[in-house]
């Protein structure tokens, strides 16, 4: 008997330098990363389980591959890692999950100007799939055999950005690119069991660094082998 052979998939990575980040004011919203709220109660009793859907978004910086997150510091005052949030958010009602994720994507990442026709990223495979049995912060990888009504199911999407473009915070919050050899290492504590679950799930990925050619000649030292694809 042979033994299958598992697909590699390619997810094209770019230089954080390539990317305008920018802060975005006005009131900051709740995120179901941190404590249910009674609205949320409310809500569910109304409309069902809450579907979430959210972007696993990768940059790299030195050839270090890093997570975009939202970093808000307000929020920190909930369970472990509930100040950082995945981009990404609530699914409307009759809406799929990645119709949910290119809404909630259209208001943070934008073209960088007028000559830009159009900022254009790519929803891939889904990663991961969290449920929460109960209105509090405890989320699991699986749905419990004795949950009848779960309260939210939650996604995480691969999403590939293109080489550049803005990226805006959500009010309250700013934007971060924390490297994925901390998230492992630091783990749940750190940054909650969503987000820290998102390193060993691209293990079937083959990560491809793209480094703009200026860039390259800048931070390109004699002997010094380089990983990246020039563009």
């Amino acid at each position: 008997m042979t033994a299958s052979r598992s697909m590699t998939l390619d997810w094209a990575v770019h230089e954080i330098g390539n990317y305008d980040m920018q802060s975005s004011s006005g009131k900051s919203e709740s995120s179901s990363m941190g404590l249910p709220t009674k609205k949320w109660l409310d809500t569910w009793q109304k409309e069902g389980m809450r579907r979430t859907a959210y972007a696993a978004v990768l940059c790299h910086f030195n050839e270090q591959p890093c997570l975009l997150m939202f970093d808000c510091p307000r929020q920190a005052n909930g369970p472990a890692g509930s100040r950082y949030r995945l981009l990404g958010g609530k699914v409307a009602p009759g809406e799929t999950e990645v119709d949910g994720i290119n809404r909630k994507l259209r208001k943070t990442i934008l073209r960088v100007d007028d000559k830009q026709s159009k900022c254009e990223w790519t929803v891939g495979e889904k990663l991961l799939t969290f449920w929460r049995p109960e209105f509090d912060e405890f989320v699991y990888p699986y749905l419990p055999l004795y949950v009848q009504r779960p309260k939210e199911c939650i996604s995480v999407y691969q999403v590939t950005l293109p080489h550049k473009c803005v990226i805006r915070s959500r009010p309250g919050c700013e934007i971060r690119s924390i490297p994925l050899t901390t998230i492992y290492k630091e783990g749940i504590p750190e940054f909650g069991k969503i987000i820290s679950a998102v390193p060993p799930a691209l293990s079937r990925f083959n990560l491809k660094l793209y480094a703009t050619v200026a860039a390259h000649r800048r931070d390109s030292q004699p002997g010094k082998a380089r990983k990246v694809i020039l563009i």
